[in-house]
């Protein structure tokens, strides 16, 4: 496989700086990890006669490198290296995603960049969703729960967007982040954790390997959601540890982003001595 597939994390000047070392780069870059939820068409000749025809189908993973390039695979290899979760909503007028910090799970409120917590959603089990007035409904329909995985990924079969292949050793694992905001596909991937765990195994000693589960929508097109399958034990290496504290670095950093987008809105609104009482309330882990 070609090194656009084997990018690793860049850090960021004031980590360097507080390792005795020194970098250009000005903020981490991880690639991005992705179930292609629209088939990609092309051209093939077919005796003598071009055909349009399927070359990328809904369920394929897409790996979006820090070098700008695409590549795609039916099936990938991961080892998860960190899992977090947060809260997420996208403004299509303002075209913006509003997001809380990541936490181990949702279950306590959440900081979030609009200044408020949980992005407005009700903290809690819902008991009665038809008692919910029509506003707070809304709210919690287009506030989706996120599942955040961080780790390696091999891709088993890359192909570009024409379906060529691309590289020449599928070996070679890219550290990525995806973010999973399906249910079922959070399920999958909870259940297959869990089962390693059981071993009394942590998860970055495993690979899995993530297929998809194609379903037909009520309007007729096509839905893929993650499935996952466990594979074989896998040793951890020195250079799996510096992955993962640069996993919790990029942890950390974003949620000192969200955090600060929390007090910008709330400064007009609070007094220090307020703002710090409200901070109180909420115990979030940014890192281990």
């Amino acid at each position: 496989m070609t090194n656009a597939l084997a990018t690793t994390i860049k850090l960021d000047p004031a980590l360097a700086e507080m390792m005795g070392t020194s970098v250009t780069q000005a903020k981490a870059s991880i690639a991005r990890l992705a179930l292609q939820q629209t088939a990609i068409m092309g051209v093939e000749e077919i005796n003598g006669k071009k055909v349009k025809t399927e070359v990328v189908p809904v369920g394929a993973y897409r790996l979006n490198n820090t070098d700008g390039s695409i590549v795609y695979s039916e099936d990938v290899t991961v080892r998860v290296f960190a899992k977090r979760m947060h809260w997420g909503m996208w403004d299509s007028e303002a075209k913006v995603m509003y997001k809380t910090v990541m936490a181990n799970d949702v279950y306590n409120d959440l900081k979030d960049t609009k200044g408020g917590f949980n992005l407005g959603r009700p903290s809690g089990y819902v008991k009665d969703w038809e008692a919910l007035p029509k506003a707070t409904k809304d709210i919690m329909r287009a506030v989706k729960r996120v599942t955040v995985i961080m780790g390696e990924v091999t891709m088993n079969d890359p192909k570009d967007e024409q379906g060529n292949p691309v590289g020449s050793d599928p070996s070679t694992p890219t550290p990525f982040l995806m973010e999973v905001r399906s249910t079922q596909g959070t399920k999958n991937i909870n259940e297959a954790l869990a089962k390693i765990t059981r071993k009394g195994l942590l998860p970055i000693q495993y690979t899995m390997l993530l297929t998809a589960d194609v379903t037909t929508k009520p309007d007729g097109g096509e839905l893929g959601t993650t499935t996952v399958t466990l594979l074989d034990e896998a040793s951890v290496t020195e250079a799996d540890q510096d992955l993962v504290r640069s996993f919790f670095d990029y942890i950390s950093r974003t949620n000192t982003y969200v955090l600060d987008k929390w007090s910008e809105n709330n400064s007009a609104k609070l007094s220090k001595e307020d703002a710090d009482l409200v901070g109180s309330f909420v115990n979030v882990e940014a890192a281990d």
